[in-house]
């Protein structure tokens, strides 16, 4: 369901995916109930995270088999250590450097596996994770097309959300509640902590919290409240923190630890101890939201209702601004980003608790 970026012809495309489409040949060797496929960036893979549970408790946990992103691997492992799992990349953009190269190097993964179903819950899919779903020797699957995906979310689920709950009770044959399917983490215990935490950063830097906003919100934030600052984010986008640290110390809002987890498990232990959690709308804000913290999201307008806001309970706070625009899938055409820097900063620091 997702476009391809690239320059080749759409027929070019298919031709080539259809070649490198299909399971792998050989004798079946190992038979399981089903496979749920979610290879998914880790905020996504956060809200399948309940969707996986429910159909690993109805069929078993051995008798299944995850296939994730590499990125995701470590926290599957922690949250569904007695499922099998397969890891693939989490993209293949370009078709003869990513898609024929993943084709030669994990198709091989699927050799001598069949299952009764498949479920994909990757439900924004480019043409490599169609062929990847395509390596599964499968006698039948549950997934989501163009026509078959939400259109309007039912609070208080996002699209995406609403889509896994669809698919799961299809798969399942009974009705999946808006409780059941909201995310949640069994392998970490949250903490009442003594920090804020601020995640400013995404994947796409049209996306990240604007740095006068967030200095301006913790500004206000700060006359009523001394509890330490961390900044952070997700293990790969790094290179930001060292800014976001200087302006909010030249700020004089006093100094900012900066804590890189090792890997998933320690981000999420990080942010299960925070007192409260700051985060513009990325996988932060989505574990967060899983582990029912106090957390206050800065939401643009790209993307809206797609994966967020969303809430386990009013501890979760969104923050928004409306534009005309809203709803651009994230390609900015103003001068500045409007939907985030015209977010008013009295709004997000009434969101925070004083800890």
């Amino acid at each position: 369901m997702a476009a391809d970026k690239t320059w080749l012809p759409a027929a070019v495309r298919s031709w080539v995916g259809a070649r490198l489409s299909g399971p792998p040949r050989g004798p079946v060797v190992r038979r399981r109930r089903a496979a749920i496929f979610l290879v998914a960036r880790l905020g996504d893979f956060v809200l399948g995270a309940s969707a996986v549970r429910l159909l690993l408790e109805a069929w078993g946990e051995e008798n299944c088999v995850l296939v994730v992103a590499d990125a995701t691997a470590a926290l599957a492992a922690e949250e569904f250590p007695r499922t099998p799992r397969i890891t693939l990349p989490l993209q293949a953009p370009s078709l003869t450097r990513d898609l024929m190269g993943a084709w030669w190097r994990h198709q091989r993964k699927f050799r001598g596996l069949a299952v009764v179903e498949t479920v994909c819950l990757s439900h924004q899919r480019d043409l490599y994770k169609e062929v990847a779903l395509s390596w599964i020797a499968m006698e039948r699957h549950h997934r989501l097309d163009r026509a078959t995906y939400p259109q309007v979310p039912e609070p208080p689920l996002c699209l995406e959300l609403e889509a896994h709950r669809r698919l799961v009770g299809a798969a399942l044959g009974r009705n999946v509640s808006p409780a059941e399917i909201l995310p949640r983490f069994t392998s970490v215990t949250p903490a009442a902590g003594d920090y804020l935490l601020v995640c400013p950063t995404t994947s796409e830097a049209v996306r990240c919290l604007p740095a006068p906003l967030l200095v301006e919100a913790l500004r206000r934030w700060r006359s009523r409240s001394r509890a330490r600052l961390v900044l952070s984010s997700g293990p790969a986008e790094t290179t930001q923190l060292q800014a976001y640290a200087a302006a909010i110390e030249a700020a004089g809002l006093g100094p900012c630890e900066r804590v890189q987890p090792a890997d998933l498990p320690a981000l999420l232990r990080l942010i299960a101890g925070a007192g409260a959690i700051l985060a513009a709308e990325s996988a932060p804000a989505h574990i967060a939201t899983a582990l029912d913290k106090p957390v206050c999201v800065v939401t643009g307008g790209g993307s809206y209702g797609l994966c967020g806001p969303g809430r386990r309970s009013d501890r979760q706070v969104a923050v928004s601004h409306r534009t005309p625009c809203y709803f651009c899938g994230w390609r900015c055409t103003q001068p500045e980003v409007f939907c985030l820097t015209r977010i008013a900063p009295d709004d997000i620091a009434a969101a925070l608790p004083a800890l």
